[in-house]
């Protein structure tokens, strides 16, 4: 009977029928799938690559990174933590399509993507400043893997560095975290966007169908309410008002009720009248 869930009358107003961004790209997901899906979508990522961070992040471990502090690689993983719990709720914002709660979502996962992208850039410059304790871990790791006898010999000092491709590899994890880190920035502020845009999709439909403009807090309110003035609703059938088990009664019944008082009364009164007269004449 509703085309969304206890908002909107079927036949009314649809959200095909509602322009409420000027570019396609906020108005649809990636141009070509609906808001609602793409977020969806969206937080499925999320949620995914947040929780194998977070998995590797509190194994002391990164999924960009060899070698990272490990305080950083905790910070990471909480975020991630974070990240994931605001992905779900989002999920349930989406499928709810309520105008307050998506409120709540799209801001909630516009702080967490910041948050995010903030955490990543630090990373990738601490990941720069310690570029020697990464060339001695990567030195140390390629010595403990090769043979004993192939290790003695190899240069002890000095040029070890490039015996094990080290520098090299530092430099081609740092170039690999500036461009994980400039497509990541971008996916998820355009997918916050959209979240963002499907919020004031819905409560633009919602103003569209009462006809005068809703404030997002009062759009929880006004979702459960009747509807707009001048839209019949189906009322629930009344007794008949000549039904001796109602207790209702009609205008005219109450009229006739009240002037048959007031004729009793001034009856009675004219009544108590003549009566005392006729009693003083017979005195």
């Amino acid at each position: 009977m509703y085309s969304q869930p206890a908002l909107y009358p079927e036949g009314v107003y649809r959200e095909a029928d509602l322009i409420h961004a000027t570019h396609s790209y906020t108005r649809k997901c990636c141009g070509c799938m609906s808001l609602q899906a793409g977020g969806l979508l969206a937080c499925g990522i999320w949620l995914g690559l947040n929780m194998y961070g977070a998995i590797l992040s509190f194994q002391h471990k990164s999924p960009i990174y060899s070698y990272l502090d490990s305080v950083a690689l905790i910070i990471q993983g909480i975020i991630c933590v974070a990240f994931s719990i605001g992905a779900i709720f989002t999920v349930f914002s989406l499928i709810t399509a309520k105008p307050l709660i998506l409120r709540y979502a799209h801001r909630m996962m516009w702080v967490l993507v910041f948050i995010f992208i903030i955490n990543f850039f630090i990373d990738l410059i601490v990941f720069g400043v310690q570029r020697p304790q990464f060339i001695d871990w990567c030195t140390g790791r390629s010595r403990s893997r090769l043979d004993e006898q192939q290790s003695n010999n190899l240069p002890a000092q000095g040029g070890d560095e490039d015996v094990y491709n080290c520098n090299k590899l530092w430099e081609a994890e740092l170039k690999f975290a500036i461009v994980i880190f400039i497509m990541i920035s971008l996916c998820f502020m355009y997918w916050a966007l959209c979240i963002w845009s499907y919020s004031q999709k819905q409560i633009s439909l919602l103003q569209t169908y009462y006809g005068y403009p809703i404030h997002p807090s009062a759009a929880a309110a006004a979702a459960t309410m009747h509807g707009p003035a001048g839209v019949m609703h189906n009322i629930g059938r009344s007794k008949a008002v000549g039904d001796p088990n109602s207790g209702g009664k009609s205008l005219a019944q109450v009229s006739r009720q009240a002037l048959a008082s007031i004729y009793s009364l001034f009856t009675r009164n004219n009544a108590a009248t003549a009566e005392k007269d006729t009693t003083t004449h017979t005195y």
